[in-house]
């Protein structure tokens, strides 16, 4: 315990040579250009320094080498909003289903003018509502409904979920928007029955933007308060090393000449990051392009004579420097917030993989598609509640298997009730890791105190 004492008294002593981590903020490639949701409302989480020493937060998984900064994401609704936006999708789709279904059964206008004053009063009032829309030159609002389709879909693929949920969100205003165009004079389609429909389908589409940005702004804002509780169980300082760019890419060929090229291309790509993260100029830049094209098809020759792209091979990086020698008693508290700190995050993927079932299976028209998606989520959730000891996991084992089989019987509303009070209970199990975590944490900064 001496030794710790003495070591963070040196480290205290010297703030030039060690420096606390400060948490990053969470990132994301930058949003599309055009913004249908003006101003910012969920942005990255910006989290204050710990005490020191630092039990450093860090519930973004870190990279296996160093990565350039990447622009944050400007606006992605809280899950408040855009759960509010998904109710007014569904208020309006059950009212103009409703007109839909008595015109198709010849019911007199004069018994229907009520019921669409009082659809169109609603629906001005939710478009009122939201933000004014900027569209590029030439586009309309249904053309640009198909560009932030696309715009989520490639989210989706690199797993940036912020993006997701900030693309949803402008997705499913923008969809509301046209739901209403739909109905209007301006509407492109001729028969009002096919306006009716064309209108449901993107009451539809509304719905179930609106509940996929729910889904992850919820996971992020779970993050966020996560963030100021968990630490990686190593308190640590980050500390400024040396690399050589040069003797990197010597055990790269020598990976290569020996007949493993996966750990070339490791190397080669761990060295292009360090580059485009501390390299002094664009040449350095350009390299690490070229050791990526390397990386495809790692060739011993090609690797050693590409170290003439980089005339100043040694870099500085900060790299994070765990404290080692800690008592029997104080590891014991670190792996108990490690633990505590794994379960939580794997808690919250499945309760936000569920949220995503749910909004499918609570859709107005689910695809087969959807049930299909829905169910896997279910059950790939069973399994893994299924192997857990807590009562929280034992109650959701019970009611995803209800899940499943009312989805089995397409009894769809009833699944997605199972799926809803899943969602509760493993929301409520990570609350109670949190606080389990927050005391381990004081004990633990009680004793490096």
């Amino acid at each position: 315990m001496k030794i710790i004492r003495s070591l963070l008294a040196l480290f205290l002593a010297f703030p030039a040579a060690a420096q606390v981590r400060v948490v990053p903020a969470l990132q994301a490639p930058a949003a599309p250009a055009v913004s249908v949701l003006a101003a910012p409302a969920l942005s990255a989480p910006s989290i204050a320094a710990p005490l020191v020493p630092s039990l450093s937060p860090s519930l973004l998984s870190a990279p296996a080498a160093p990565q350039a900064p990447v622009a944050v994401v400007p606006a992605a609704l809280p899950a408040r909003t855009v759960l509010g936006l998904r109710d007014d999708a569904d208020r309006l789709y059950a009212a103009l289903a409703e007109i839909h279904s008595k015109e198709k059964a010849n019911e007199t206008p004069a018994a229907l003018n009520a019921l669409k004053r009082a659809l169109l009063l609603d629906f001005d009032g939710v478009i009122a509502g939201l933000p004014a829309v900027t569209l590029p030159e030439g586009l309309s609002p249904r053309g640009q409904v198909k560009v932030l389709r696309r715009e989520r879909a490639k989210a989706e693929r690199a797993g940036e979920p912020l993006r997701l949920a900030a693309v949803s969100g402008e997705l499913a205003a923008l969809q509301l928007r046209v739901a209403r165009e739909m109905i209007s004079e301006e509407s492109p389609l001729a028969p009002k029955s096919f306006k009716r429909n064309a209108a449901l389908w993107s009451l539809v589409g509304a719905h179930n933007s609106a509940a996929a940005s729910a889904a992850e702004a919820t996971r992020l804002e779970a993050l966020a308060r996560g963030e100021e509780v968990f630490g990686d169980g190593r308190p640590y300082v980050v500390w400024n090393r040396w690399s050589n760019i040069h003797s990197e890419l010597e055990a790269a060929a020598r990976h290569a000449r020996n007949g493993r090229p996966a750990e070339a291309r490791k190397v080669l790509r761990a060295a292009a990051a360090t580059l485009r993260l501390a390299g002094r100029d664009a040449a350095d830049l350009k390299a690490a392009d070229a050791f990526e094209a390397l990386a495809k098809r790692p060739g011993s020759d090609a690797i050693l004579a590409a170290k003439s792209l980089v005339p100043h091979p040694e870099v500085k990086t900060a790299a994070p420097v765990p404290y080692e020698r800690l008592s029997s008693a104080m590891r014991a508290q670190v792996h108990a917030l490690e633990s505590t700190r794994a379960d939580y995050l794997e808690t919250l993927d499945f309760e936000t993989s569920l949220r995503h079932a749910e909004a499918l299976l609570s859709s107005p028209r689910p695809s087969a598609a959807d049930r299909a998606q829905a169910r896997a989520r279910l059950s790939a959730a069973a399994e893994w509640a299924g192997r857990g000891r807590v009562e929280a996991k034992r109650l959701a084992a019970r009611n995803l298997e209800s899940a499943v089989g009312a989805l089995d019987r397409g009894d769809l509303k009833l699944a997605a009730l199972h799926a809803t009070w899943t969602v509760a209970t493993l929301s409520e199990r990570r609350a109670e890791l949190s606080r389990i975590a927050l005391s381990v944490r004081r004990r633990l900064l009680s004793a490096l105190a």
